[in-house]
């Protein structure tokens, strides 16, 4: 259930505050092409993220080296939790791997090793901001999200 209906329309204790901020709805994972201005072939790299004769590419990883090459028009998002590759048209049929992972009894939907809170987006082993985190508080762009990417 989407965060507004879950929390924003039944709480009345809930305020609205006018901002001039930029807003980023991580609804996608294709949102982590907004983290950074992708290089001369398209490839947004995101963290600890080194490439080679790629194009098209969106890859990111909170704390781990993630290498890719010759790769074309995909996503690579590697988090504490998971890896994830898969072609950037499928970015919004993450939903299916969510469900195949339900049907295996997959440990990391019920307790993911990241916690974060408003605001905050934190590996909780190692007390660090993610990468991405801090450039996007320095554009002045707000740091809203739960979490950097739904946990798979």
């Amino acid at each position: 259930m989407p965060f507004d209906r879950a929390v924003l329309e039944v709480s009345g204790r809930v305020a609205v505050v006018p901002t001039t901020t930029e807003w980023s709805d991580v609804g996608s994972l294709l949102s982590i092409e907004g983290l950074a201005q992708p290089d001369e072939r398209g490839n947004v790299l995101v963290g600890r993220v080194t490439d080679v004769d790629s194009f098209g590419v969106v890859a990111y990883s909170a704390d781990r080296l993630l290498a890719t090459l010759g790769l074309r028009d995909v996503m690579v998002v590697d988090t504490p939790d998971a890896t994830l590759v898969a072609d950037k048209g499928r970015a919004q049929d993450v939903r299916l791997i969510v469900e195949a992972l339900k049907a295996t009894g997959a440990a990391e939907l019920v307790e993911p090793r990241t916690r974060s809170g408003p605001g905050e987006l934190e590996d909780a082993h190692q007390g660090r901001s993610l990468p991405g985190q801090d450039d996007m508080r320095a554009a002045g762009k707000a740091v809203v999200a739960a979490a950097p990417f739904p946990p798979l």
